[in-house]
């Protein structure tokens, strides 16, 4: 446990200030989103004869289940591209880092010649990635939860109702780490892995973004090659249908690719000299 413990601080020593900086603009663009569903709110009580042309934007961001509730407002905008990129971004980098960037970095002899087993190593890795998605929700959240204390909002989420779209989009994230960590457990160049878990991942979402455009309504079907499709905020926050099957789902789908990261490095043989 000492071990497990010692090398998940490691890890966070090395990622702190990408973690940091990832912290400070989720909050940011949690607190940006109040602003921006308060300036909206105003706005639209104050149109006749139609929505603002932000309404008609949120309209076919949100989806069907887009109400105009503050809530629907707020979460149209976590599925803004800065949002799901930048806990992409962690995923990706934390998923690369796990075997293959120890191995380039060449620390991951040193660490392993000491009573530390392979299982151990690699689970601290997935520890440090995991609490780094779940503080990314959480700043989402809190940002928001602040901001309306100074924003006035008409009927704001509370916080337990936004943790359910933090804890989604987290998952969503473990599923890109997990990947990712798994193509990093057969690689000893970080930029492999970096490479692949960066192109299925903007690939994924650019299919989900294709199917959701005006007039595509004959390449929906693109959409369920997504993993982008689990994640859906506004749906959530109004009717919360979809929350516990997707979040498990990707729970699940993220569990079997670090299973099958964990088999792939405990049997792999390391390169001399790594």
């Amino acid at each position: 446990m000492k071990c497990l413990v010692s090398l998940v601080r490691r890890n966070f020593v090395d990622s702190r200030w990408m973690l940091g900086c990832e912290f400070l603009a989720l909050f940011g663009l949690s607190w940006l989103s109040v602003v921006f569903t308060s300036t909206l709110q105003e706005r639209i009580g104050a149109a006749s004869g139609g929505f603002p042309m932000q309404a008609r934007f949120l309209r076919a961001m949100g989806g069907e289940s887009m109400d105009f509730s503050a809530a629907a407002i707020e979460m149209s905008l976590w599925n803004h591209p800065f949002v799901l990129l930048t806990v992409a971004l962690w995923a990706v980098s934390r998923g690369s880092v796990a075997v293959s960037g120890e191995l380039e970095k060449g620390t991951i002899d040193m660490i392993l010649s000491r009573p530390v087993p392979r299982p151990v190593f690699l689970f601290a890795h997935v520890i440090n990635a995991s609490i780094g998605l779940l503080l990314l929700g959480f700043a989402l959240t809190i940002g928001n939860v602040i901001a309306t204390r100074y924003i006035p909002l008409e009927s704001p989420p509370s916080f337990l109702l936004l943790m359910k779209p933090a804890l989604n989009l987290s998952a969503l994230g473990l599923m890109v780490y997990g990947y990712t960590l798994a193509i990093s457990s057969l690689c000893s160049a970080r930029w492999i892995p970096s490479l692949i878990g960066s192109v299925v991942t903007m690939t994924s979402y650019v299919l989900t973004v294709i199917a959701n455009l005006p007039g595509m309504d004959d390449w929906k079907f693109l959409e369920t090659a997504s993993i982008f499709k689990m994640f859906n905020p506004v749906e959530i926050v109004t009717q919360g249908a979809t929350f516990a099957f997707n979040t498990s789902l990707l729970f699940i789908l993220a569990t079997t690719s670090i299973l099958f990261a964990l088999a792939a490095f405990t049997r792999r043989d390391l390169p001399a000299g790594s």
